[in-house]
């Protein structure tokens, strides 16, 4: 057979782009089917990857935001891109030394379900059930990671965290801020500029994307 009508095989061409699709993070997403017909023929239409045709529509949706918006996107995405860009971490149980990670809430249901959800992946937990107790067991225990409720009896947790961060000694701790009633991505971009959280999350949150997020942290603290 010719070389020129030779079918090729294997991982497409980078393309005009020069795009490395190698290099680029994998992304699992659940779209409704009708979306992802309309995906496949839009793709087919524009003889582009559906990656490519993703990424198009993307920039074109956040272009057609008011430019309010698009400061609270890029905001956003700044502060959180390399957490959760980050390539995935082995399993912690496999790691030498336990990750210690402060479990901050005064919910004590929440806090024996997530508590329990990290023991059994092989982290060392420490509790705390208000924002006093909290600062004193980061600095006397110097946990790898907390996980800090927003809402506590004493201290509001962004401003647990600014303490936090503004302490040489506990500057280091990646703290992931968590929230209930915080919906608003001005109310997160508030949270993560004024207290320096590392990651602001709005709850309920699917126990598998904790422990993601979690774990690329940790895994961005070692590296």
């Amino acid at each position: 057979m010719p070389e020129h009508t030779r079918r090729r095989r294997g991982r497409p061409p980078a393309g005009a782009h020069g795009d490395r699709v190698i290099d680029y993070p994998q992304l699992a997403l659940r779209v409704p089917p009708s979306t992802y017909k309309r995906l496949q023929a839009l793709a087919k239409l524009e003889r582009q990857p559906q990656w490519r045709v993703l990424s198009h529509v993307l920039e074109h949706y956040i272009d057609l935001m008011p430019s309010d918006q698009r400061a609270l996107v890029d905001g956003l995405a700044r502060r959180a891109g390399k957490a959760l860009s980050a390539s995935r971490p082995r399993r912690t149980v496999d790691a030498p030394h336990p990750v210690t990670l402060l479990n901050v809430d005064d919910h004590e249901p929440m806090l024996f379900a997530r508590s329990a959800i990290f023991r059994a992946e092989g982290f060392h937990v420490l509790e705390a059930q208000n924002g006093r107790m909290a600062l004193d067991m980061a600095r006397r225990h110097r946990p790898d990671v907390i996980l800090l409720d927003v809402h506590l009896p004493d201290i509001n947790g962004v401003e647990i965290c600014r303490q936090l961060k503004a302490n040489p000694e506990t500057s280091g701790i990646k703290v992931v801020q968590l929230s209930a009633t915080t919906k608003s991505p001005r109310d997160q971009l508030y949270g993560l500029e004024t207290g320096g959280a590392d990651i602001f999350l709005t709850e309920p949150l699917a126990r598998g994307t904790l422990l993601s997020v979690v774990k690329r942290l940790v895994k961005a603290t070692a590296a």
